[in-house]
């Protein structure tokens, strides 16, 4: 099951965003390799300056915004202070149990304000759970260096580490075109 707050996070970064080089293969390090799906947006910034020109483009006075898409995403989901627009956002969903678990991996300049500033602890939930400010569902966090990783299970956090392999996987699916196809591609998602 999906929980909501782990897919709002989720969708709240899937605008397009031109890939810059090198930015992906780094993104895709975020990734297990045994991941079932998996989205991945290199740059949360550039995503948020490619939607504002697409908005400005369309020369539609009724179509902008009050403000830079990525703030206006940040104020809806009530993420704090520490948030890295420049980062790469990356979301996955794995196996941990008899059913499967949404992580996501939120880039940070500060973790531990970011911790602060986005979630409650939620010790009625289980050990170690928080929710965001705002909602309802329990979620496990962990700091890991320059991103917060956030899980709708605690399993799927121990031992993770930024490591190769989801790229070299996803290339045995979709083969040399495919990542071609990939490395030019605005985000990625994969399932």
């Amino acid at each position: 099951m999906i929980r909501p707050a782990i897919l709002a996070v989720a969708l709240a970064f899937a605008p397009a965003v031109p890939v810059h080089a090198g930015s992906l293969e780094d993104a895709l390090r975020l990734v297990p390799a045994d991941a079932a799906a998996a989205f991945v947006v290199p740059s949360v910034k550039a995503a948020s300056d490619d939607l504002q020109l697409a908005i400005d483009r369309m020369g539609r006075a009724e179509a902008a915004l009050g403000g830079r898409p990525i703030d206006l995403l940040k104020a809806q989901l009530r993420i704090g202070a520490g948030f890295d627009d420049r980062g790469a956002f990356a979301t996955w969903s794995v196996r941990s149990g008899e059913s499967f678990a949404m992580v996501g991996a939120v880039p940070v300049v500060d973790a531990a304000a970011f911790v602060k500033a986005t979630f409650v602890d939620a010790p009625e939930a289980g050990a170690g759970a928080m929710r965001m400010t705002g909602r309802d569902d329990a979620l496990w966090v962990r700091k890991a260096g320059k991103h917060v990783l956030v899980a709708s299970a605690a399993a799927p956090l121990d031992g993770w580490e930024p490591k190769d392999g989801f790229a070299a996987a996803l290339e045995a699916r979709v083969g040399r075109r495919g990542m071609e196809i990939v490395r030019t591609a605005d985000a990625f998602a994969w399932a």
